[in-house]
Protein backbone atom coordinates (compact mmCIF):
# COMPACT_ATOMS: atom_id res chain seq x y z
CA UNK A 1 0.00 0.00 0.00
CA UNK A 2 1.20 3.62 -0.33
CA UNK A 3 0.74 6.55 1.28
CA UNK A 4 1.89 10.68 0.31
CA UNK A 5 2.68 13.37 2.03
CA UNK A 6 2.49 17.07 0.89
CA UNK A 7 5.22 19.42 2.07
CA UNK A 8 5.82 22.81 1.28
CA UNK A 9 9.51 23.82 1.77
CA UNK A 10 9.99 25.98 5.00
CA UNK A 11 13.33 26.44 4.31
CA UNK A 12 14.52 29.72 3.93
CA UNK A 13 17.71 28.39 1.98
CA UNK A 14 15.81 25.12 0.32
CA UNK A 15 17.02 21.78 0.27
CA UNK A 16 21.23 21.90 0.57
CA UNK A 17 23.75 19.71 1.72
CA UNK A 18 22.67 20.04 5.68
CA UNK A 19 18.98 19.64 5.65
CA UNK A 20 19.53 17.03 2.68
CA UNK A 21 21.88 14.64 5.27
CA UNK A 22 18.97 14.67 7.88
CA UNK A 23 16.36 13.71 5.68
CA UNK A 24 18.15 10.88 3.85
CA UNK A 25 19.57 9.70 7.29
CA UNK A 26 16.05 9.96 8.41
CA UNK A 27 14.66 7.92 5.93
CA UNK A 28 17.68 5.75 5.79
CA UNK A 29 15.75 3.95 8.54
CA UNK A 30 12.29 2.95 6.84
CA UNK A 31 12.31 -0.19 4.64
CA UNK A 32 9.92 1.36 2.03
CA UNK A 33 10.19 3.74 -0.96
CA UNK A 34 10.53 7.29 -0.34
CA UNK A 35 10.35 9.51 -3.70
CA UNK A 36 10.15 13.36 -3.41
CA UNK A 37 8.48 15.16 -6.53
CA UNK A 38 9.17 19.34 -6.84
CA UNK A 39 6.31 20.42 -8.39
CA UNK A 40 7.70 23.59 -9.69
CA UNK A 41 10.64 21.68 -11.85
CA UNK A 42 8.96 18.09 -12.33
CA UNK A 43 12.44 16.95 -10.52
CA UNK A 44 12.49 13.61 -8.65
CA UNK A 45 14.78 12.64 -5.70
CA UNK A 46 15.11 9.28 -3.42
CA UNK A 47 14.50 10.20 0.25
CA UNK A 48 17.61 8.15 0.82
CA UNK A 49 20.25 9.66 -1.16
CA UNK A 50 21.48 13.26 -0.30
CA UNK A 51 22.95 14.33 -3.99
CA UNK A 52 19.14 13.15 -5.14
CA UNK A 53 17.84 15.56 -3.07
CA UNK A 54 20.22 18.23 -3.39
CA UNK A 55 19.68 17.71 -7.38
CA UNK A 56 15.94 17.95 -7.03
CA UNK A 57 16.82 21.64 -6.66
CA UNK A 58 13.68 22.03 -4.02
CA UNK A 59 13.48 26.20 -2.91
CA UNK A 60 11.94 28.07 -0.24
CA UNK A 61 8.46 27.84 -0.64
CA UNK A 62 8.30 24.97 -3.36
CA UNK A 63 5.39 22.26 -2.90
CA UNK A 64 7.04 18.72 -2.84
CA UNK A 65 4.95 15.34 -3.12
CA UNK A 66 5.69 12.76 -1.25
CA UNK A 67 5.44 9.40 -2.40
CA UNK A 68 5.74 6.11 0.32
CA UNK A 69 5.20 2.74 -1.39
CA UNK A 70 5.95 -0.62 0.47
CA UNK A 71 6.86 -1.60 3.61
CA UNK A 72 4.98 0.01 6.70
CA UNK A 73 3.86 2.78 4.39
CA UNK A 74 1.47 4.19 6.69
CA UNK A 75 3.66 4.06 10.07
CA UNK A 76 6.43 5.68 7.69
CA UNK A 77 4.08 8.22 6.26
CA UNK A 78 3.45 8.93 10.34
CA UNK A 79 6.81 9.26 11.10
CA UNK A 80 8.06 11.30 8.34
CA UNK A 81 4.93 13.89 9.25
CA UNK A 82 6.32 14.30 12.63
CA UNK A 83 10.03 14.89 11.23
CA UNK A 84 8.78 17.28 8.64
CA UNK A 85 6.86 19.61 11.35
CA UNK A 86 8.67 19.13 13.74
CA UNK A 87 12.73 18.62 12.62
CA UNK A 88 12.78 20.04 9.24
CA UNK A 89 12.67 23.66 10.06
CA UNK A 90 15.28 23.22 12.46
CA UNK A 91 17.71 21.74 9.52
CA UNK A 92 17.99 25.11 7.79
CA UNK A 93 19.72 27.04 11.08
CA UNK A 94 22.82 28.37 10.60
CA UNK A 95 25.74 25.75 12.32
CA UNK A 96 27.61 27.11 15.34
CA UNK A 97 30.94 27.99 14.38
CA UNK A 98 33.75 25.13 15.75
CA UNK A 99 35.52 26.24 18.69
CA UNK A 100 39.02 28.27 18.46
CA UNK A 101 40.89 25.22 19.68
CA UNK A 102 39.67 22.84 16.68
CA UNK A 103 40.80 25.26 14.51
CA UNK A 104 44.36 26.02 15.58
CA UNK A 105 46.77 24.51 13.26
CA UNK A 106 49.60 22.32 13.65
CA UNK A 107 52.81 23.82 14.53
CA UNK A 108 54.97 23.07 11.30
CA UNK A 109 51.86 24.59 9.56
CA UNK A 110 51.11 27.44 11.78
CA UNK A 111 55.13 28.60 10.60
CA UNK A 112 54.60 28.55 7.35
CA UNK A 113 52.01 31.64 7.86
CA UNK A 114 49.48 30.23 5.76
CA UNK A 115 45.98 31.56 4.75
CA UNK A 116 43.81 28.84 5.66
CA UNK A 117 40.33 28.79 4.71
CA UNK A 118 37.87 26.88 7.69
CA UNK A 119 34.36 25.38 6.23
CA UNK A 120 31.34 23.97 7.85
CA UNK A 121 30.58 20.61 7.76
CA UNK A 122 27.23 18.94 6.36
CA UNK A 123 27.29 15.97 7.82
CA UNK A 124 29.15 13.57 10.57
CA UNK A 125 32.40 11.64 8.70
CA UNK A 126 35.22 12.32 6.57
CA UNK A 127 36.28 13.61 3.28
CA UNK A 128 38.67 12.71 1.51
CA UNK A 129 39.58 15.40 -1.48
CA UNK A 130 42.36 17.19 -3.78
CA UNK A 131 43.03 20.39 -2.26
CA UNK A 132 43.13 22.62 -5.01
CA UNK A 133 43.28 26.95 -4.84
CA UNK A 134 41.25 28.83 -7.20
CA UNK A 135 42.93 32.19 -8.00
CA UNK A 136 39.49 33.43 -9.91
CA UNK A 137 38.66 33.06 -13.42
CA UNK A 138 38.29 35.62 -16.23
CA UNK A 139 36.06 34.55 -19.09
CA UNK A 140 36.73 35.32 -22.46
CA UNK A 141 34.88 38.13 -24.38
CA UNK A 142 31.86 36.71 -26.08
CA UNK A 143 32.01 37.42 -30.06
CA UNK A 144 29.79 39.52 -31.69
CA UNK A 145 26.66 37.41 -32.54
CA UNK A 146 25.01 37.79 -36.02
CA UNK A 147 21.13 39.09 -35.91
CA UNK A 148 18.93 36.55 -36.54
CA UNK A 149 17.03 36.70 -39.96
CA UNK A 150 14.79 33.76 -39.67
CA UNK A 151 13.91 32.84 -36.35
CA UNK A 152 11.57 29.38 -36.84
CA UNK A 153 15.34 28.31 -38.57
CA UNK A 154 17.17 29.20 -35.36
CA UNK A 155 14.66 27.40 -33.30
CA UNK A 156 14.34 24.24 -35.46
CA UNK A 157 18.40 24.54 -35.09
CA UNK A 158 17.89 25.08 -31.27
CA UNK A 159 15.69 21.94 -30.98
CA UNK A 160 18.30 19.44 -32.84
CA UNK A 161 20.96 20.76 -30.77
CA UNK A 162 19.05 20.18 -27.82
CA UNK A 163 18.44 16.77 -29.36
CA UNK A 164 21.89 16.12 -29.98
CA UNK A 165 23.43 17.30 -26.43
CA UNK A 166 20.69 15.10 -24.36
CA UNK A 167 21.59 11.91 -26.50
CA UNK A 168 24.96 12.69 -25.82
CA UNK A 169 24.18 12.71 -22.20
CA UNK A 170 22.52 9.71 -22.71
CA UNK A 171 25.39 8.14 -23.61
CA UNK A 172 27.57 8.80 -21.61
CA UNK A 173 25.47 8.23 -18.65
CA UNK A 174 24.85 4.48 -20.29
CA UNK A 175 29.04 4.60 -20.12
CA UNK A 176 29.34 5.26 -16.70
CA UNK A 177 27.16 2.52 -15.14
CA UNK A 178 25.67 2.49 -11.72
CA UNK A 179 22.53 5.47 -10.83
CA UNK A 180 23.83 7.14 -13.79
CA UNK A 181 23.22 4.65 -16.10
CA UNK A 182 19.36 4.02 -14.87
CA UNK A 183 18.41 8.08 -15.08
CA UNK A 184 16.29 7.76 -18.31
CA UNK A 185 14.53 11.29 -17.86
CA UNK A 186 15.21 13.88 -20.55
CA UNK A 187 17.47 16.79 -20.33
CA UNK A 188 14.97 19.55 -21.28
CA UNK A 189 11.22 19.13 -22.06
CA UNK A 190 11.27 18.13 -26.24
Amino acid sequence: MSHSLTLICPLPNGIHARPASRIAEFCAGFGAAIRWRNQRNGQWADAKSVLSLIGGDILFNDVVDIEIDGEGAARVADELGCFLRQTLPCCDEPVAAAPAASRALPRSLAELSPSPCFGQPAGQGVAIGELCVHRGFRMPEPAELPLSTDRDADLAALAVARRALAEQLRQQAERQGGEAAGCRAPIWPF
